[in-house]
């Protein structure tokens, strides 16, 4: 079902609108980074090993790219409210930037306790 679900948007983002949500394959591209670096950090210090060269790039990349979802999405709503865009284009912009955000910023959440102490086993 899931492998319909993602056919179904690929045709559909290519046959209308795929320029409706590329400024935002960037961000999602570099949050994918950010949040390996995220993983491999929180594996290395689960498993006793050195994950500080892991940290500084990490933080920065996370900071980076949270920053430029939510510039996006603050200026998508402003379109919105101003009544000057429809909901295909800021509005689907505007959602898919919140969406990003709120999932990295709980991926970050869960992560930071094994950042701090590791796992408890």
């Amino acid at each position: 079902f899931s492998t319909l679900i993602a056919v179904v948007l690929g045709i559909a983002f290519g046959m209308t609108g795929w320029s409706k949500v590329w400024p935002l394959f960037g961000a999602a591209n570099q949050l994918l980074a950010g949040l390996a670096l995220l993983a491999v950090a929180s594996w290395l210090k689960n498993a006793a090993r050195n994950h500080r060269m892991l940290v500084f790039p990490m933080i920065f990349m996370l900071i980076v790219t949270l920053s430029s979802l939510l510039i996006t999405f603050c200026a998508k709503v402003k379109v919105l409210c101003a009544g000057a865009g429809d909901m295909y284009g800021p509005g689907l912009q505007a959602t898919l930037a919140g969406i990003l955000f709120i999932l990295a910023l709980f991926l970050v959440r869960e992560a930071l306790p094994v950042l701090k102490n590791g796992l408890k086993k």
